[in-house]
């Protein structure tokens, strides 16, 4: 993982989420920190734009490995939509069947 994405991880973590979100948005054309925009958003509480964020990148069907769909689905499942979570691990294992993604199915 990137040292970018390890700044982005830190600022969630320390509960900094304007400051992860702005790493995010710098990056977001890359599936990982697209997903990584999804969980600040949510986690601001932004649910109209945490979803329309989801949406653009469920859309995408660009996210196809833990890295980039672990965070894709926190902020899914904060904001109560299991089925696209489940629905997301699924598409992924189906595009490249591993026994990594097998496991979250």
């Amino acid at each position: 993982m990137s040292q970018y994405a390890n700044r982005v991880y830190e600022a969630l973590e320390s509960r900094n989420y304007k400051q992860a979100l702005k790493l995010c948005e710098k990056n977001e054309k890359t599936p990982l920190f697209a997903a990584l925009k999804c969980l600040s958003l949510q986690r601001l509480q932004r649910r109209a734009e945490a979803d329309a964020a989801c949406d653009a990148l469920l859309a995408k069907r660009v996210c196809a490995d833990e890295a980039s769909l672990a965070p894709l689905t926190n902020a899914l499942d904060a904001l109560g939509r299991h089925g696209d979570a489940t629905d997301a691990w699924a598409a992924a294992f189906a595009r490249e069947p591993s026994e990594e993604l097998g496991s979250r199915v």
